[in-house]
């Protein structure tokens, strides 16, 4: 019974990581990553930080931390019961021990930063409850652990991601197959980390904030800077110094770079930069020599490529943030 109600879960957690944005936010990226991973078996409250951990377990630097509780499903129709519900204190106390810990409250397992691995918390802790950890998670009536932990990178101390998913049905006991499930879910939220927030440790200023992030989300569905501006009630001014922030922060230098960024194809888009031959705002264009007098046979019938003029751009009014420069009619 538990067993298949991991792998609807897991298969739930995992859409919600597939859903989560390609570059990262200062507000809800990790809460809405901790969100995605404690569907794994809900009722369950999910915390998932992005820290470098040594070989002991001591935390040297905390770069960010999502915290957020999954109810149970409704059965037979009826509510579930209540439990903790997002934006309670036990949550905020969550989230602040979490984001000044000195140490994970275990110690990882030999090779564990350096491969994806998951645990029932008893088999790396088996007292647990006696500790630091028994009590951050027992603001939340936690009733056992499932812990993970992906390497960010491969050093010691390493930048990581740690996942603790905390059961909250009661008389709840994490399985193995519930620390499988959340191994291979660590696995992908590893790689989701990895593309918003890069490979190296990020400083928040160069993250989004919310209102930029709705802006690229309404980008995103081809909407232009005045239907944003009015479905927003702010001003086209307004709109277009976030897109302009949204081209500084993502180093994106065309609208549908940007866009690519946010849907999380990084490496397209880098790869469609450092094209092998491409130069900006010139095209390559060939034409055939005839073959006439005073050709050789080498060069008769032979192609040679040169590049076009840059086609002539139409002038648009002022303040136009929208327009795109379309192509005049080539005067050859």
């Amino acid at each position: 019974m538990h067993e298949h109600a991991t792998i609807v879960g897991a298969v739930a957690a995992s859409e919600g990581l597939c859903a989560l944005p390609g570059v990262a936010t200062q507000d809800y990226w990790c809460n809405r990553a901790a969100a995605a991973l404690a569907r794994v078996r809900p009722p369950a409250v999910a915390c998932l930080t992005i820290a470098t951990v040594d070989d002991l377990g001591m935390v040297t630097q905390t770069e960010a931390v999502g915290v957020a509780y999954t109810p149970a499903p409704p059965r037979n129709g009826q509510e579930p019961p209540p439990g903790v519900s997002a934006g309670t204190p036990d949550l905020t106390e969550l989230r602040r021990r979490w984001e000044t810990m000195a140490g994970i409250g275990w110690r990882p397992p030999p090779g564990a930063l350096s491969a994806t691995a998951a645990w029932p918390i008893d088999a790396v802790q088996p007292h647990w409850r006696a500790g630091p950890l028994g009590r951050i998670w027992g603001a939340v009536h936690a009733q056992d652990l499932v812990v993970a932990l992906a390497p960010l990178e491969v050093a010691s101390p390493a930048r990581c991601l740690l996942v603790e998913v905390g059961l909250l049905e009661p008389g709840a006991r994490a399985e193995p197959h519930d620390a499988e499930a959340l191994r291979v879910l660590a696995g992908l939220a590893r790689r989701r980390v990895q593309m918003a927030f890069g490979a190296a440790r990020t400083c928040p200023a160069h993250w989004l904030t919310t209102r930029e992030q709705i802006v690229l989300d309404q980008l995103a569905l081809g909407k232009s800077v005045k239907q944003i501006a009015d479905d927003l009630g702010r001003s086209p001014h307004t709109i277009h110094d976030h897109v302009k922030s949204l081209h500084r922060k993502l180093h994106a230098s065309s609208r549908g770079e940007l866009l690519a960024r946010a849907l999380g194809h990084l490496e397209e888009a880098a790869d469609a930069r450092r094209a092998p031959g491409r130069r900006p705002g010139l095209r390559q264009s060939v034409e055939r020599k005839p073959a006439g007098a005073g050709s050789t046979p080498a060069s008769a019938g032979a192609w040679s490529a040169r590049p076009a003029r840059p086609p002539a751009c139409r002038v648009y009014r002022h303040g136009d943030a929208d327009a795109a420069c379309a192509p005049a009619r080539d005067p050859r």
